[in-house]
């Protein structure tokens, strides 16, 4: 996302801010929720105050999807937080701030000059606008006698209490760039606490102020170059719908409204000239603390909206309360309301459902546990089910518990939960980490275990074959065998030792066995040798499910002797 706008300085470290000077009631009556107070918030305003609620919601996703790698090393540190309320006070000191850092040219969180004492009250709407003229001392920045007016004497000055600000180049309609600037900004160090450093260095102040640690209240406020946080109290009436705006300013925007509640609505719309449209969540952990979206609504001309939700238990809730706000209109805020036309008196249709839409926007209670997906308006297991239980993605259900599998890096061998990670193919056999190879001696030519040493096919290495008559000796190609080995087909085995001949030349141990003194080991029934391996010559035939022969005893051989007999005599009847 391109950014607009000059870097910024500094984030102000929390701090006790001083009562207004000189006592003056500045305070106005409170208007519905949502209303502008004397024009507090503009709606460059009131998108940042939606984007930092948007923010702390998710601030995973947030800095994920808009940060450079990199930049936010204590990004694990950020977790959700409740929204910041409005405030009328934090707004107007924020705005002026703005306004009087561009009167003097100079971007400062301390005041650039020595405020008069009741700027609280000449500040628009009253007489004076920030400039310098009328909001310093003598007319001229620069700082008096008792010193530039620092940034909590200002913000006292209109009746706030201060515990942080941000300030950010860029003016009015910029508001993304300044709101990714400040939580954007380049860091280089990994610690979860708000980190001022020197002027000009590494900081994530603004980041941690917006995110994590100032509030309960912020007012932001943008004119001439600047734009301006400033967090503290008071804070306006709690609303469920805490703020609500569209973007960007003209043309097809969308809208978001920004709930806030112990759960999520039952329904969530906009009114936008007398039709209401659903919204879906877009952000946030959960429904009682999330920010809903209507993208995408192109037109022309001057169109009116507000947000139309209802709580869980029915209760209707709009933002703002009174009038609306318009895109591409005149004003931001009007008093005028769009009438209530298709859509907007829906009954939520849950009957018999667990989960899904509702018909009005919202979502039928209670919704679907993790590793569960709505199908059909009933929770069903997203992977495998497991009795009672639905596995996640990667599990498998053994022993009647789901089970994941560990695999990882394995070809082969067990899965821990009664399965296999894989089979190896050919005459290759598993190893104790999990891989396909062969045993010790015989190198892998594909799938096939080979004895390179002797291999006429493979002599030497693979795929490298010996021309007839030559045999394969010691790895080379040669006329004749050498003394102690066998010629079997062209390849001079050690049949003593040779696993693909092994006592003979046409005889081959099983894959992954090895052949010692011309024995291959081989699982017996009813007998076999105490070691598991029998000679070639001793192999015991398998009769039924016995086996014969070998170190099984003179009974064995005498049994095997009878029962052949009685074939024998069998088939001459």
């Amino acid at each position: 996302m391109a950014r607009r706008g000059w870097v910024l300085l500094l984030a102000a470290a929390a701090a006790c801010a001083p009562a207004p000077r000189g006592g003056e009631d500045i305070g106005v009556a409170r208007a519905a929720v949502g209303e502008p107070q004397n024009g507090f918030p503009s709606w460059d305003e009131r998108v940042i105050h939606l984007w930092i609620n948007r923010g702390r919601a998710d601030p995973q996703a947030d800095l994920t999807e808009n940060c450079s790698a990199g930049a936010v090393p204590e990004q694990h540190c950020y977790t959700p937080q409740p929204p910041l309320l409005w405030s009328y006070e934090l707004n107007r000191s924020a705005r002026f701030h703005s306004a009087n850092q561009t009167s003097c040219g100079v971007m400062t969180h301390t005041s650039p000059c020595t405020l008069v004492a009741d700027i609280g009250t000449q500040y628009t709407p009253g007489p004076c606008n920030g400039d310098k003229a009328c909001a310093c001392q003598g007319g001229t920045c620069g700082c008096q006698g008792g010193g530039c007016t620092d940034t909590w004497a200002r913000i006292g000055d209109f009746g706030g209490g201060g515990n942080g600000e941000c300030v950010a180049g860029g003016g009015p309609g910029n508001p993304l760039g300044e709101y990714y600037m400040w939580i954007c900004e380049s860091f280089n160090q990994d610690v979860c606490q708000y980190v001022q450093g020197p002027p000009g260095g590494p900081t994530n102040g603004h980041r941690w102020n917006i995110l994590m640690g100032a509030g309960p209240a912020v007012g932001a406020g943008c004119a001439g170059s600047y734009c301006t946080l400033d967090f503290g109290g008071p804070a306006a009436p709690a609303s469920k719908i805490v703020v609500g705006a569209h973007y960007p300013a003209t043309g097809s925007v969308a809208l978001r409204a920004h709930w806030s509640d112990t759960a999520p609505p039952q329904q969530a719309l906009v009114n936008i000239d007398g039709t209401c449209q659903p919204m879906t969540k877009e952000r946030g952990v959960d429904g009682g603390n999330a920010t809903y979206l209507l993208d995408n609504q192109a037109g022309s001309g001057c169109r009116r909206y507000f947000f139309v939700f209802k709580d869980a238990g029915g209760a209707l809730v709009t933002y703002p309360e009174t009038g609306s706000f318009g895109v591409g209109c005149a004003t931001d805020w009007d008093a005028t309301r769009p009438a209530t036309g298709a859509g907007c008196n829906c009954t939520p249709a849950c009957s018999g459902k667990q989960c899904g839409p509702d018909g009005c926007g919202g979502s039928c209670a209670p919704g679907c546990a993790a590793n569960q997906s709505c199908q059909g308006g009933t929770c069903a297991c997203t992977a495998v089910t497991c009795g009672a239980t639905c596995c996640a993605a990667a599990e498998v259900c053994a022993a009647g518990a789901c089970c994941a599998k560990s695999c990882g890096g394995k070809q082969c061998g067990p899965d821990g939960c009664g399965g296999a990670c894989g089979t190896c193919q050919g005459s290759l056999s598993c190893d104790a980490s999990g891989a396909c190879g062969c045993p010790l001696g015989l190198t892998a030519c594909g799938t096939t275990c080979v004895n390179t040493a002797s291999d006429v096919a493979n002599c030497g290495a693979c795929d490298h074959p010996c021309t007839a008559p030559e045999v394969c000796a010691a790895g080379i190609c040669a006329a004749t065998c050498p003394t102690g080995t066998e010629d079997c087909g062209g390849s001079c085995a050690d049949l003593a030792s040779d696993a693909t001949h092994c006592g003979r030349c046409d005889l081959a141990c099983a894959p992954g066995a090895t052949c010692a003194d011309g024995r291959c080991p081989v699982a017996t029934v009813d007998g076999g040798s105490p070691d598991g391996s029998a000679a070639p010559g001793e192999r015991g035939a398998l009769i039924g499910s016995c086996a014969f022969g070998g170190a099984a005893g003179p009974g064995g051989a005498l049994a095997a002797l009878a029962l052949l007999a009685l074939f024998a005599r069998r088939r001459r009847r």
